[in-house]
């Protein structure tokens, strides 16, 4: 899911708790980019980013990758991070894949949720 650029998977700065959300814009393979880093966040580059844990997909810390460089966000409230992908997905031949029932059963709970919510308005 890490190269979909229609994944956002919430991820932090290891040691540090800001966390933001990690999404691929379909360039290298080799950089991902975080989003909503706050501006009052103290990290450097070099810094590991690892995931979060507030994902029903992702346990917490599992390393993402390592702080690249660091822009201003387009309105300027925010850091854009620019990480380095721990995996090189190049080179990625064997998986697992984990079918988790209870996962299936959250997300048709959170969908069906949703649904209602969009019907009330």
């Amino acid at each position: 899911p890490v190269l979909n650029a229609q994944s956002n998977i919430s991820c932090s700065i290891r040691g540090r708790g800001y966390f933001g959300y990690l999404h691929w814009n379909g360039g290298s393979p080799e950089y991902a980019y975080i989003d909503d880093i706050p501006r009052h966040a103290h990290f450097k580059l070099g810094d590991y980013v690892v995931t979060s844990g507030y994902s029903s997909v992702f346990p917490s810390g599992v390393i993402v990758g390592r702080i690249k460089h660091v822009y201003n966000s387009a309105d300027g409230m925010a850091y854009r991070l620019k990480v380095t992908l721990t995996t090189d997905f190049t080179r990625l031949r064997d998986v697992c894949v984990i079918n988790d029932t209870e996962m299936e059963k959250k997300m048709e709970i959170l969908q069906a949720a949703q649904d209602s919510l969009k019907a009330r308005q």
